[in-house]
């Protein structure tokens, strides 16, 4: 049983009947725990999009819910969408559905009717038209998964040849995607002082240019280009650590996938700093506009990226946390950002917190050489292929919606927001504006399955502390 993005294994959960578990040494004791949760979609499942847990033997179960559900995986030559749990996230992020309203489950659960169905077989949970081989790149890039897989014994328990993916050296896969390096919200003094003292005079092409220049040219380099360019003399290797800071910190957030999403950022303040939890809540009370992908349009040029559009988009966030510096004391007039946002001393990058002048160089490199970089890079461009096919095959079908085109960004809006949700613009003809027919009928279809939901999660049920199966 494989998920639909990533395509590697789910493990079993201990409690499972008949579980195949992977050879001994495969895998680590953290890896089997995390790779046993999976989360559905699909237009059957019992609440539309589900955290589940894999049993075995083509079987899952809704995790932490007040009543036993199980649910067959394969069944009548298909399967529905299951996918690992930052599988999952990555793809709902570059979907632009994150959030919990009526139609962006809605939207979810239509991933197997507009990208699939899945395969069944020895490729059983793969989507249909999705190049999950290519995402990285050709020849020594390419990512093959899919061939470890061949039929089982039964439907829903294929094969899968580990002692064959170890081999191939494929192991850094299965990492977890949610280990980030540590960020430097200063540089260290050592860093500098280990250059040595600089020329005080130049004579190459390179550093007798302006600096405002160099600021125009430099981001139409790679990031391979530009960390050895600025490795090259003193000189750049200075400025790299001090002028160019904010140029290494637009490479990183153009990337995308090399700052954690708000999800894993407020995780990681709850977790290491709880006495900053309520703060960060205030801060980001407001709808988030972090958590949607950007416009699929191609930058004119290098200033023109994601990178420097996140500036924009987070200021209304940055001024928050600088209002909430000053009702907490900190209003002393400094416009150092570690003065005006309490944040800005975290070690985990932010685009709005971090500081502009941190050490974002040191980040853009070691996001390219830890294991769970690599599979965060990875299964980031995975989800952002699935949702690409995803949206053009529906701008094309029944589902699109009446004013979508196939060129149109059709970030914005997607998945509504919490005031439609309240509004209960769901079910019927006249609650869906803008909505297709077919996505209308197909809204009404499974109103059952989205009422089901409060019923599996264990909402208004009565007793809050009632049982509930754990696996």
């Amino acid at each position: 049983m494989s998920c639909s993005l990533c395509r590697l294994p789910f493990t079993p959960s201990a409690r499972s009947v008949r579980p195949r578990w992977p050879p001994e040494g495969m895998l680590s004791d953290k890896q089997l725990q995390y790779m046993k949760h999976a989360v559905g979609m699909g237009q059957y499942l019992v609440g539309l999009v589900v955290n589940l847990v894999h049993l075995d033997d083509n079987m899952f179960t809704i995790n932490n819910s007040p009543v036993l559900v199980t649910i067959i995986w394969e069944t009548g030559g298909k399967t529905f969408v299951a996918l690992h749990t930052h599988c999952a996230m990555f793809l709902r992020h570059n979907l632009g559905l994150t959030s919990n309203t009526q139609e962006a489950l809605i939207e979810c659960s239509l991933l197997d009717i507009i990208v699939g169905p899945t395969q069944s077989g020895a490729h059983a949970g793969r989507l249909n038209n999705v190049d999950y081989e290519g995402v990285l790149g050709q020849g020594s890039q390419r990512v093959d998964i899919e061939s470890l897989w061949s039929i089982g014994p039964t439907a829903g328990n294929q094969d899968f040849a580990w002692h064959e993916w170890k081999r191939r050296g494929l192991e850094w896969t299965a990492v977890r995607p949610d280990v980030f390096p540590r960020f430097r919200p200063t540089v260290l003094p050592a860093r500098l002082s280990n250059l040595g003292e600089r020329p005080a005079t130049t004579a190459d092409r390179i550093t007798t240019l302006p600096l405002d220049v160099l600021h125009i040219l430099l981001p139409y380099l790679s990031d391979e280009a530009y960390v050895k360019l600025m490795a090259t003399c003193r000189t750049l290797r200075y400025h790299a650590l001090t002028t160019f800071q904010p140029l290494a910190r637009a490479r990183v957030l153009r990337l995308r996938w090399a700052v954690p999403l708000e999800s894993e950022y407020a995780s990681y303040v709850r977790t290491k700093h709880p006495a900053l939890a309520d703060l960060y809540r205030q801060l980001t009370s407001a709808p988030e506009t972090a958590t949607h992908p950007p416009s699929r349009s191609a930058p004119s040029s290098p200033t023109d990226s994601d990178g420097a559009g996140l500036d924009a988009r987070f200021n209304s966030l940055s001024l928050r946390a600088a209002a909430a510096a000053q009702s907490h004391g900190n209003g002393n007039g400094n416009t150092d950002t570690r003065h005006r946002d309490p944040l800005a001393h975290l070690e985990m990058a932010h685009a709005a917190h971090s500081p502009v002048d941190a050490d974002w160089l040191h980040y853009l490199s070691q996001v390219h050489r830890t294991s769970s970089m690599r599979a965060r890079r990875w299964v980031w461009a995975l989800a952002g292929e699935v949702a690409r096919v995803y949206w053009k095959k529906k701008s094309e079908g029944p589902y699109a919606d009446p004013e979508q085109t196939p060129d149109s960004d059709g970030v914005k809006g997607r998945g509504g927001d919490e005031k439609d949700e309240k509004e209960g613009t769901g079910g019927g003809k006249g609650k869906w504006p803008g909505k297709s027919e077919a996505w209308r009928v197909y809204a009404q279809s499974v109103e059952q399955q989205y009422e089901m939901r409060r019923v599996v999660q264990g909402g208004n049920m009565g007793n809050a502390s009632q049982t509930r199966f754990t696996w």
